[in-house]
């Protein structure tokens, strides 16, 4: 007989109403969807937003169980784990795992990491994405989240930076290049940027600028610290108020 019948005959078997019987039926079907999601094969690396280059990952290894909902931690000891990387060369690298505020923390580069555990008499084994690190990109205070912004605001403005949010930490990236076009009611003018600051003759011309006038930032190409590669922001249109 399948597991869950099993699960659900012995339900029947006790006085229990029978919403509370859908509702634990459900759970147990959630609970085990989310195991065949989630794990490959029976290993969790938490969090589970991934590892990022050049970052130091705060990680959390865990064991879905066979029967839900508690999972097990498990690589509570270095020598329970291993995380390998290829670096490029003949023969992955061994990452070097500390135990610093609490937590093992590894700092990876792009590619993929592979995690070898031991679990009991036997290994497994998970293979996991290391990806840059996000960031927003920033005039003075207003992001691409701003529809508008203040025309004092912009004056004062010497370029564009980048920088990681959400993450507890304080990093900046890399602005390479973008783009910036200056629309009015005459027309518009765009410059091509290279590096984060405006040049004089942009400062010049937001000087310049009137209440709906649209400046527009496009091609937007950053680089984080520990990322080999360049990655793009979405545009951004203000309109000056």
């Amino acid at each position: 007989m399948p597991k869950l019948a099993k699960i659900n005959n012995t339900i029947n078997d006790v006085t229990v109403p029978v919403t509370m019987r859908v509702i634990i039926v459900l759970f147990l079907l959630v609970c085990c969807l989310m195991k065949s999601v989630l794990a490959q094969g029976d290993l969790v690396v938490l969090p589970e937003r991934g590892l990022f280059a050049g970052y130091s990952n705060a990680i959390k290894l865990v064991k879905l169980p066979d029967t839900c909902p508690q999972p097990e931690l498990v690589g509570i000891f270095q020598n329970d784990w291993w995380l390998y990387q290829n670096a490029g060369g003949p023969r992955p690298v061994l990452l070097e795992l500390k135990h610093e505020y609490g937590a093992w923390h590894v700092r990876p580069e792009m590619g993929v990491v592979n995690l070898v555990a031991r679990l009991g008499s036997r290994y497994d084994t998970l293979g996991l994405d290391v990806n840059p690190l996000p960031a927003t990109i920033f005039l003075g205070n207003y992001s691409g989240q701003d529809p508008s912004i203040n025309r004092r605001v912009v004056k004062e403005q010497r370029g564009l930076i980048a920088e990681v949010l959400n993450l507890n930490i304080n990093l900046r990236c890399s602005i390479k290049a973008y783009e910036l076009t200056i629309a009015c009611e005459y027309g518009k003018q765009s410059y091509q940027v290279a590096g984060s600051r405006f040049s004089e003759e942009i400062v010049e011309a937001i000087q310049l600028i009137q209440p709906g006038d649209l400046i527009i930032f496009r091609q937007i190409r950053y680089q984080c610290p520990g990322a080999d590669v360049v990655q793009y922001a979405p545009n951004m249109v203000f309109e000056v108020k």
